[in-house]
């Protein structure tokens, strides 16, 4: 299979006029499931420092490069976290086969069924955080 860009439903709720790179930052991985900075650092192969730099005043904007990473990780619209739109537009980019196959067969799947498997993901993935 090729890559993919999928939508993943819009926007949010809020429009967030104003707000620093650093707190768009945070609210992507917080959204993203994100809890601890750590587990976010760890993601995007930076130290938990440069996270914590990021996120926190006086704010030291991330690079292009790791800008591009945390898009990617948290499926952010790269132009909402560098403060160029003030929508948090939601797009990924899938490019493992494997990946596809899991996203395409999981909108097939009921409402109910969907909110099940993403229930049993983010248990997974935190108790794998843990180990």
């Amino acid at each position: 299979m090729n890559a993919r860009c999928l939508p993943t439903g819009g926007t949010t709720a809020a429009t967030l006029r104003g707000m620093k790179m650093g707190d768009r930052i945070r609210r992507a991985r917080l959204d993203a499931g994100y809890r601890t900075l750590t587990a976010f650092a760890v993601a995007l192969g930076v130290s938990k420092s440069l996270a914590h730099q990021w996120e926190n005043p006086p704010y030291k904007k991330p690079g292009r490069e790791n800008l591009l990473k945390i898009a990617r990780l948290t499926a952010i619209d790269v132009r909402y976290l560098a403060g160029e739109i003030d929508e948090m537009n939601r797009s990924i980019t899938i490019d493992n086969p494997l990946l596809v196959r899991i996203f395409v067969r999981l909108q097939r799947l009921p409402p109910s069924m969907q909110k099940h498997f993403a229930e049993l993901l983010d248990k997974t993935v935190y108790i794998r955080e843990k180990i």
